[in-house]
């Protein structure tokens, strides 16, 4: 069986190539400058699926849809916003837990403090009950 080798001119450059690539990367890796807040691009609010089922936690309602630069949009990172029947908008945080009670203290933990008028709201296939 033949092997087949690389003239030791050939290895040698492609040695010199990994090295130099990789530190290459590791170069702009270090000097990129570092964001000191997340962009706002981040924190768009996402509509509410029609038929989500589950928690989630009111931190915000308006009559119009709320401008990216409103200062709620700060304080959380995924906001999802809900058209209401009644008009207006619902502005939610999915509230990931499957039992009441979790969702309760979490509310009354994390996002109480920053939002004090901050609600917990059922879903079942795009239908809302409050559930304080």
């Amino acid at each position: 069986m033949n092997k087949v080798s690389l003239p030791p001119v050939l290895f040698f450059l492609f040695v010199i190539f990994l090295s130099t690539s990789i530190s290459a990367q590791d170069y702009v890796a270090s000097n990129q400058m570092m964001p000191t807040e997340i962009s706002t691009a981040y924190r768009l609010q996402k509509r509410l699926s029609a038929v989500y089922d589950g928690y989630v936690i009111e931190v915000g309602t308006s009559e119009y849809p709320m401008k990216r630069a409103n200062p709620l949009f700060k304080k959380f990172g995924k906001i999802y916003y809900h058209k209401l029947r009644e008009g207006g908008y619902s502005y939610v945080i999915k509230a990931e837990f499957s039992d009441l009670k979790s969702v309760r203290r979490f509310n009354n933990t994390v996002i109480k403090p920053k939002v004090n008028g901050a609600r917990i709201y059922e879903y079942n296939m795009g239908k809302r009950k409050l559930r304080e």
